[in-house]
């Protein structure tokens, strides 16, 4: 254990139980909701962030901006970031100081946490964000003559405000269905706007992700002053110099937070059952082949972790169909091997989805008693389904070599070679693998990285 370091104690007496100093009993549970290092952050800060340069200028160029409108805009996004940073100093810097990051994540000689007062202010973050914003796209109105297309970037970026001011710490597992942006993934499957469509889902799921983000704030708040509460009484000291607190607390103080937590999944299922009603509703009004890969997209964002794969063939496949001199015969087979390794591997993928959704249902059901032997089954299923997808990525490998010639397939292997060593730059320049990604929820366009 690190010298200074908080442990957990739990159990029905003090000192006796289960010490989260230990990992090697967690390491299932740990996997289950989304790694040690979502645990360890804290779930990430539930703040929303200004637009940044490079979307503000995506956006101008997508609704044709003139060049004599241009210094205008850019003197509006000027104005739009001083308001921001007036924001970030005064309001979210309190919010900041205030919040209660629990008791592993308390820093000596901070100053006492006061919930109430953050949940507060970070209503008010999100009601002055969200003003800002409307106020960006209002004057941009005036600029550009697409009206539809400038409204359509409003909306997106509204429901962006309400997701990245919820909290995502007590959502386990790689679930992110509630989170997404089903409208911008319906529109990037099918390739236009789908209009009417889009409307009908602003109208519904805006208002609802912003009701949604105001009564998760609340309940973070009850929930944090309840922790408190109950964690207050068992600190201690250890011989670290580090703190251990021992959960021992009243039922009372455990049904008030189980009551909080049932809230709080309640809400997040709520919205979840309605993007799930929005996203069947849109496979059903596009055509069929459409469908197939709008729903394909959602599963790949709402479970991110089920559907990475580093031994993925696809980058071999694209690098060996943009050969020039592929004969016809050699681009049919390669073709032909790619439909068939692309529904096998969608459908591991989709058991991993199915693993953790059995897993996950003992993890969110109030008052059910966490079973370890579970999240151990589920683990081992879990790495079963990935070594049969391993093994069937190396096999799609080798078939894909044998139609190529020696240089050709000398030329795809390089492809992939280079390939690696830009993610292994990518890791030293402090993208941890590709997991810091998962943190843009719901594919976020407007906040940079």
């Amino acid at each position: 254990m690190v010298q200074g370091a908080a442990s957990i104690m739990i159990g029905a007496e003090a000192g006796v139980g289960l010490d989260l100093a230990d990992f090697d009993e967690l390491g299932p549970a740990m996997e289950m909701i989304g790694g040690l290092e979502a645990v360890l952050t804290g779930g990430g800060e539930p703040m929303p962030r200004p637009v940044e340069p490079a979307a503000y200028d995506l956006i101008l160029r997508s609704l044709g901006l003139t060049d004599p409108m241009r210094p205008i805009a850019e003197s509006l996004y000027a104005d739009y970031r001083a308001a921001w940073e007036e924001l970030d100093e005064e309001l979210v810097s309190e919010w900041r100081a205030v919040r209660n990051r629990g008791p592993m994540f308390t820093r000596p000689g901070e100053a006492p946490a006061d919930p109430a007062r953050a949940a507060s202010l970070h209503l008010r973050i999100l009601d002055e964000a969200d003003a800002l914003d409307v106020n960006l796209f209002r004057d941009l109105g005036a600029l550009v003559d697409d009206g539809p297309a400038l409204k359509n970037a409003e909306r997106r970026r509204r429901r962006e405000i309400a997701i990245a001011s919820i909290g995502t710490g007590t959502t386990p597992g790689s679930s992110r269905l509630a989170n997404l942006d089903l409208e911008r993934i319906l529109a990037e499957t099918v390739g236009t706007e789908v209009a009417p469509m889009g409307l009908e889902y602003d109208l519904e799921v805006t208002s609802a992700q912003f009701e949604r983000a105001k009564a998760t704030i609340e309940i973070e708040r009850d929930l944090k002053l309840a922790e408190m509460k109950m964690f207050a009484a068992f600190e201690r000291p250890d011989e670290d110099g580090g703190m251990v607190v021992d959960m021992t607390p009243d039922p009372d103080a455990m049904s008030d937070l189980e009551r909080l937590y049932a809230r709080r999944a309640a809400i997040d299922e709520s919205m979840r059952s309605r993007q799930i009603a929005w996203r069947d509703r849109m496979a059903a009004a596009i055509p069929p082949d459409q469908a197939v890969a709008f729903l394909l997209e959602v599963d790949r964002a709402a479970h991110p972790r089920c559907f990475r794969d580093p031994d993925s063939p696809e980058s071999r496949f694209e690098k060996a169909l943009s050969l020039v001199d592929l004969t016809e015969s050699q681009r049919s087979a390669i073709r032909d091997l790619e439909t068939a390794w692309r529904a096998e591997w969608i459908a591991a993928c989709r058991k991993l989805v199915a693993i953790d959704a059995r897993a996950r249902v003992g993890m969110t059901t109030p008052g059910l008693q966490v079973d370890m032997s579970m999240f151990a089954k589920a683990s081992a299923d879990r790495k079963q389904v990935r070594f049969a997808r391993t093994e069937l990525d190396e096999r799609t490998v080798r078939s894909l070599l044998s139609i190529l010639t020696p240089a050709q397939a000398e030329a795809v292997e390089e492809a992939r070679r280079s390939e690696s060593r830009i993610e292994e730059l990518d890791g030293l320049n402090g993208f941890q693998g590709l997991d810091d990604f998962d943190a843009i929820e719901g594919g976020a366009i407007f906040i940079g990285g």
